[in-house]
């Protein structure tokens, strides 16, 4: 940056306002109509909110919690938070009672502000175990029904405030660049939540990083729908503010997609779980035409899938099918890609998890590149990005800002800079075991660093398994090749300490019914647990794995696997808000499934078959959820 760094967001924040003023700054769906919102106007919406928590008593330091979805409301209650130096304790609203009642004992909330009624009422019984928590703000308003006076609407507390209004929103910022701004508690895949200590310099080091690599430029328009629970959609905040534009708040996720239609975004960051879901969707259409078109638009997937994977692997590849699929089906998937998100989608970017080389491959033949990045909650956001015209497929690029990475002896990112953490909120113990004497911070992944400083992550050091041989795996790269089947939702690969390979597997219900349909099966009566159980649908699948099986050495063949009558879901534990499979939850919740397919004879080598012999001993544990 030209200028120095703003010290913290709320600073950034000051200095849009300066610069952008009546430009347009937002956009929200209202009652099925879309609003849109200037910069002076949610400056004006930040005095109201700090003039309510200042007449409330709140003090520097308090730790207030917001829970809610990812909305302007949030980033206004957020902002004026950070500008009487509030500590805001982001908590997902998919969260369960029980990481609920940690969070607000571990932080010691004293204020939280909740989307409406219904989180509400999901507050209260953890409310009872977290003392010092003594009052509840309802961002919608819709507080009528609870009757108490520690539960208010967020009107009536700005109205508080609006009494005797004392914040200058052109004042010099009181929070510094030192002040914690966060505790920006982790998505729990590796046990209890920890609150890492996240500075408004942490912050804005990782904002700025992304910023100078150019991510976004002016003007753009991005549709936003990311949790701001989370550290990768604060940072894009924070990028919003340094660049302008225009940020379109998405309803939903599950409307994302329609969104786009209706907003014409320039720019989109995602989390894979919804590139893969656009790809299966892509191919299934695609690979449903007759005749020619259809034979065509395979020929030409599986050269693009050959094609990511090989220079993935730094080779060049030429293929035919590629070639002529160039010229007559890439161009009309990405007409109809374009068309589905409003057409004049530039870029994208996928972070917080791995992204199948094939989806990518897919995205940047239609001419919409999707780039990669990676980072953790403890570095506040990304260390590294795969951007500009070097980037390669397969690896998550080079260090931004000024960010320093390297691998571990034992293969292990480390990496240090200005936007790693303080440390654990009230865990020394956990402090000393993430960053060593140095300030290097140990990331929990294994990667390898090629000779271009471009790093690759290959798994989580924690899900790497070793089988009964002494035999080392990296479970994700297979799950991320098997979920370019369209058929797949979800796989989990087991198998530490056990003779060969086993997984689970999910169906992805939409394009099951889709290859049905297409094959003159009726399905509308068909249930979910039906579709999963189709002898086509399986054989499509285990097809999958026997090409994936062919391709890799045999300690890494996957012997059996077992597809499940429902798919993993956030309510039901088996992933986190971000979208990310809970390894650990998943596992215990099927051990009985994963015991059977090691005990089942060796001539049960199906996956139809070994499910039949599962629901056929229904007093076998876990052996009735399959």
């Amino acid at each position: 940056m030209d200028a120095p760094a703003p010290a913290s967001l709320f600073h950034a924040f000051q200095a849009a306002v300066a610069r952008f003023g009546a430009a347009p700054a937002a956009k929200f769906c209202e009652e099925g109509v879309w609003v849109e919102r200037d910069w002076n106007s949610i400056a004006a919406d930040v005095k109201r909110v700090a003039d309510g928590l200042l007449a409330w008593g709140l003090g520097p330091g308090e730790r207030v919690a917001i829970m809610a979805p990812t909305s302007l409301s949030w980033v206004v209650v957020e902002l004026a938070l950070f500008a009487v130096e509030a500590i805001v304790v982001p908590i997902y609203p998919t969260s369960g009672a029980g990481d609920v009642e940690h969070l607000l004992n571990d932080a010691g909330v004293r204020l939280a502000f909740v989307a409406d009624a219904a989180l509400c009422g999901h507050v209260l019984d953890p409310w009872q175990r977290a003392p010092r928590l003594a009052h509840v703000v309802v961002m919608n308003n819709d507080s009528e029904g609870f009757e108490r006076e520690d539960i208010t609407s967020l009107a009536s507390f700005v109205e508080e405030g609006q009494r005797q209004p004392r914040f200058d929103m052109e004042a010099p910022p009181r929070c510094q660049s030192s002040d914690l701004a966060f505790l920006m508690y982790t998505s729990g895949t590796t046990g209890r939540p920890k609150g890492a200590m996240i500075s408004h310099g942490n912050q804005m080091a990782s904002t700025c990083g992304i910023y100078e690599a150019e991510l976004q430029k002016p003007g753009d328009v991005q549709i936003f729908f990311l949790p701001l629970a989370h550290c990768f959609a604060q940072m894009l905040l924070g990028n919003w503010f340094l660049v302008g534009g225009v940020l379109v708040f998405a309803q939903r996720i599950e409307t994302v997609i329609d969104d786009m239609g209706a907003t014409a975004p320039t720019f989109f960051a995602g989390v894979p779980r919804l590139y893969e879901k656009v790809y299966n969707k892509v191919v299934t259409d695609g690979s449903a035409a007759p005749g020619l078109k259809g034979f065509l638009f395979r020929k030409t997937i599986a050269a693009l899938s050959a094609s990511a994977a090989t220079r993935a692997r730094g080779r060049r590849f030429f293929s035919f099918w590629l070639l002529l699929g160039t010229w007559l089906v890439i161009p009309k998937i990405r007409q109809r890609l374009l068309a589905r998100m409003g057409g004049k989608m530039e870029w994208m970017v996928s972070g917080g998890a791995p992204l199948a080389a094939p989806i990518m491959g897919l995205f940047e033949a239609c001419g919409i590149p999707l780039y990669e990045g990676y980072g953790l909650t403890e570095c506040m956001g990304a260390a590294t990005a795969n951007l500009g015209e070097g980037r390669r497929i397969g690896t998550v690029g080079k260090a931004v800002g000024a960010m320093k990475v390297r691998i571990a002896d034992d293969g292990e990112v480390l990496m240090k800079g200005p936007s790693i953490m303080a440390g654990y909120w009230n865990q020394p113990e956990a402090t000393r075991m993430a960053l060593d004497a140095e300030g290097w911070l140990h990331t929990g992944d294994i990667g390898v660093m090629g000779d271009d400083g471009r790093l690759t992550i290959t798994d989580r050091k924690k899900d790497i398994i070793v089988t009964a041989n002494g035999k080392k795996v990296a479970p994700q790269n297979a799950e991320n090749a098997l979920k370019t089947c369209s058929l797949v939702s979800q796989v989990v690969v087991y198998g530490d300490r056990r003779p060969y390979l086993t997984a689970l597997v999910t169906i992805n219900d939409e394009c099951s019914r889709a290859t049905l349909r297409q094959n003159g099966v009726e399905h509308s009566e068909l249930t979910f647990r039906s579709v999963s159980r189709h002898p086509l649908i399986r054989a499509r699948i285990q097809q999958a794995f026997d090409l994936h099986n062919a391709h890799v050495g045999r300690f890494e063949m996957i012997r059996r696997f077992v597809v499940l009558d429902h798919d993993f879901t956030l309510e039901g534990g088996d992933m986190t808000a971000t979208l990310k499979l809970r390894r650990d939850r998943v596992v215990k919740r099927y051990d009985g499934i994963i015991e059977a397919m090691y005990e089942a004879p060796s001539l049960l080598r199906r996956s139809f078959t070994i499910l039949q012999a599962l629901t056929s001993a229904p007093n076998r544990k876990g052996a009735s959820d399959g």
